[in-house]
């Protein structure tokens, strides 16, 4: 299961968590050494239950990795993992420029992002 041919390159891939655990799975892989990206807003909704920040993508979060150097195989038992998004077996990567994108719109939009380092 190869991603990149590139033993440097670093790509971002998403990773499905486990019910309402974004946060707890972001932090887990954080201490884990992996730079994560976990774009977070504040409800919408003002009789919502939910008082403090949620995810943009519930579910979901990305992660900078390179496959032939990190070790990979601990991101899928991580607390509030659920797996990783593949396409037929492959590890499929998301383009810098989309992550970017994302930042960029939530960084003008003063929304909030948790766990991006640059």
């Amino acid at each position: 299961m190869k991603a990149t041919k590139d033993k440097n390159e670093l790509i971002w891939v998403l990773i499905y968590t486990k019910a309402r655990q974004e946060i707890k799975a972001n932090e887990n892989l954080q201490r884990q050494g992996f730079k994560t990206f976990l774009p977070l807003i504040a409800p919408t909704n003002k009789n919502s239950k939910f008082k403090s920040l949620v995810p943009v993508f519930p579910r979901y979060l990305f992660l900078q990795i390179n496959f032939e150097l990190d070790n990979w195989t601990s991101i899928k038992s991580s607390y509030g993992v659920s797996h990783i998004v593949m396409f037929s077996e492959k590890f499929t990567s998301i383009p810098n420029n989309i992550i970017k994108l994302i930042q960029d719109k939530l960084h003008d939009s003063a929304l909030i992002q948790r766990g991006c380092y640059d």
